[in-house]
């Protein structure tokens, strides 16, 4: 499966979005130098109707996780990637864990995708005595009621849906999408 990091960052007293901005401008160039960086995706989200403890996400993803952990320690181990890292840290403060992340629907052209999107999350916890099973099922079903939709009005497929279980994350639910 993909793996998906995430990083929950609160920026630094005295620093703004623009200069994350220009610290992920500046790391895409460290990134191009970098053997590996061309096979890891990233985007930033920032809440705009959301209570969260947060000023943006970082989200970045790897084909799996071998692939995840050989440019993660290249990262670490260049000269670009401690350069682009430091120039992170001095904008923000950010945790981290790891997700699978699975593609349930993809109905949106690699054109139509743009650089700027509107992106809405939920976070999920299981019912007591439910399983991740479950969650396929139900999965399922709603991919079913998506698909019998589409027909009579192909807009509502007009979306790109993921499901995230945490892999290595401490956080308070079970799935995410």
């Amino acid at each position: 499966p993909t793996i998906t990091e995430a990083y929950s960052c609160t920026l630094n007293p005295g620093q703004t979005m623009a200069d994350f901005d220009k610290a992920a401008a500046a790391w895409q160039a460290d990134m191009d130098e970098i053997p590996g960086g061309d096979q890891y995706f990233a985007a930033v989200l920032t809440p705009l109707r959301a209570n969260v403890p947060f000023d943006l996400l970082w989200l970045g993803s790897s084909a799996n996780l071998n692939n995840w952990a050989k440019n993660t320690a290249v990262y670490n181990e260049s000269a670009e990637g401690r350069a682009a890292q430091r120039r992170f840290d001095k904008v923000a403060m950010c945790g981290s864990g790891l997700w699978y992340a699975e593609t349930l629907h993809e109905g949106l052209a690699p054109a139509e995708v743009g650089s700027t999107s509107v992106v809405e999350a939920y976070q999920c916890s299981l019912r007591e005595g439910k399983t991740l099973a479950n969650v396929s099922a139900a999965n399922a079903s709603w991919l079913g009621v998506i698909k019998a939709e589409s027909v009579a009005s192909p807009a509502v497929a007009k979306f790109d849906g993921y499901m995230f279980t945490p892999f290595l994350a401490n956080v308070d639910y079970d799935v995410a999408y």
